[in-house]
């Protein structure tokens, strides 16, 4: 009969005791269920921020590539330009110093073709004359070999003979200088284009050097300050994490002291009761007296305070 009325008397204290708990339990939940959505927050901002990381890190890679590839293809470039640059200065040389030489503009292309077409005419004239000259001469006969000999001496013969090999070599080499002036403008031409392209293509490839170093530096500047947002992130989480154990322990705590004190549970030797006081303070006094005053290892003093 006793110990059901004992368990009576401690389900009435449960029961009564039940209220506060709850309420302080309630208020305990609430903080933590507010530090679990900060917690989720950070949580998806550390993830944000990674992920944009990992971004910047792909970026980084692949300006970093691109450096390389550019660097790589600048000095190929910069080579072919300075040689085509030179052919195209000597070519030029060339064409200026059959114009000072000659007088004759092989810029000016239709002077060229005028001139080309009226230099092969007069050759072909000449040539025509000569062989219609010897025909003449070489007739058959010796009133024609005794005409010859009548109107020119041999040296006469012979002079007029050089002097018609001369100019007809000099007609042929003027064309010839026509033609080699005209093959130089065309090569002129072709190089003055390909260096112009080479020079826009070193220029085209030398902005895309600049423009990746740029983003590389972007991106590494990028990449370092989210590196710092997620390190203090991190370490909030951290934080929060801590102090959601914090009160994970308080509330474990409080509905241990709560229990306590309402006499439901009793304290286990060398359990973390907060300070609290455990058993009848009556009887306390102070100092404590025992075999040594105030001792801490007297049993008196255990069993007031329990340590």
């Amino acid at each position: 009969m006793r110990i059901l009325n004992r368990l009576v008397v401690v389900l009435v204290l449960a029961i009564a005791a039940l209220p506060l708990v709850a309420a302080q339990a309630l208020v305990a939940v609430n903080e933590r269920y507010q530090k679990e959505e900060e917690l989720h927050q950070a949580l998806e901002s550390a993830v944000s921020h990674y992920q944009s990381g990992l971004h910047y890190s792909s970026a980084l890679r692949r300006s970093e590539r691109e450096i390389e590839e550019t660097e790589e293809r600048l000095p190929v470039l910069a080579r072919r330009k300075r040689e085509t640059r030179l052919q195209l200065s000597a070519v030029r040389e060339t064409l200026q110093a059959i114009k000072a030489e000659h007088g004759i503009d092989p810029a000016d292309e239709e002077y060229m073709r005028e001139l080309l077409a009226d230099g092969e005419k007069q050759l072909q004239t000449f040539i025509r004359f000569l062989h219609i000259r010897n025909v003449t001469d070489g007739g058959e006969g010796g009133s024609a070999l005794l005409r010859q000999y009548l109107l020119l001496s041999l040296g006469e013969r012979t002079e007029q003979d050089m002097r018609n090999r001369a100019m007809l070599r000099a007609r042929a080499r003027f064309l010839n200088i026509i033609a080699t002036a005209q093959q130089f403008q065309e090569l002129e031409h072709t190089l003055r284009g390909e260096y112009e392209e080479l020079a826009g293509e070193y220029l085209a490839l030398l902005e895309r050097n600049e423009l990746a170093y740029q983003r590389l530096h972007a991106s590494a500047s990028n990449q370092a300050e989210i590196q710092r947002i997620v390190a203090e992130v991190q370490g909030e989480i951290m934080k929060m994490q801590s102090e959601l154990a914090r009160i994970d322990a308080r509330i474990r705590r409080q509905s241990e002291r709560d229990l306590i004190e309402k006499g439901i549970i009793e304290t286990k030797e060398g359990a973390y009761n907060d300070g609290a006081i455990v058993g009848d303070p009556a009887g306390l006094s102070w100092p404590a007296v025992g075999r040594i005053s105030a001792g801490f290892l007297d049993a008196a003093y255990r069993s007031f305070f329990g340590v």
